[in-house]
């Protein structure tokens, strides 16, 4: 366990947490090696009380190396917290999917068109209509019209008022 998190921690810290702030791995994930830290102290804890309770272990060494584990684990502990947070933010604040109807690739937009029209993101209408007569991909003006008659379909059926 803890070679596991300190060398996850120490190799690739950074790089999970950034991974778990853009939404590519969840958040536990990024955490696990902290987890595995505590439950090695854990686990080290009960293992030097129970060198000292049956084979005569040095109690002063056992309380020793717990309490430099324990250091370790409080000093560890708030940058993790802060990460996780930090984290946790940065997923709130993605960009939504309409960002994507600007982007280079052709591809890209007219993929963002569908995925709006799945979703039935009626705010983006205006933007995917736009891209229905000027984009210069063809690509992306035929998928593009086929997602806006969809949302206006969902745009239609969302005003109508139920009869009673």
């Amino acid at each position: 366990m803890l070679l596991l998190s300190a060398g996850t921690t120490f190799l690739y810290g950074a790089q999970l947490w950034t991974a778990a702030s853009t939404g590519s791995l969840p958040l536990w994930v990024a955490a696990t090696p902290t987890v595995c830290f505590i439950a090695f102290v854990g686990v080290y804890t009960f293992d030097r009380l129970f060198l000292v309770k049956k084979c005569g272990y040095s109690a002063t060494r056992a309380l020793f190396q717990v309490t430099l584990a324990v250091i370790f684990l409080t000093t560890l502990l708030p940058d993790q917290a802060l990460n996780y947070k930090n984290a946790r933010a940065q997923r709130l604040h993605l960009r939504p999917v309409s960002h994507l109807l600007e982007h280079k690739d052709p591809s890209v937009r007219a993929a963002a068109c569908e995925l709006l029209s799945w979703r039935a993101d009626i705010q983006a209408m205006p933007k995917v209509f736009a891209l229905t007569k000027q984009d210069k991909s063809e690509e992306v003006q035929t998928v593009c019209k086929e997602a806006l008659s969809k949302l206006r379909s969902v745009s239609q059926s969302s005003h109508q008022i139920p009869q009673p």
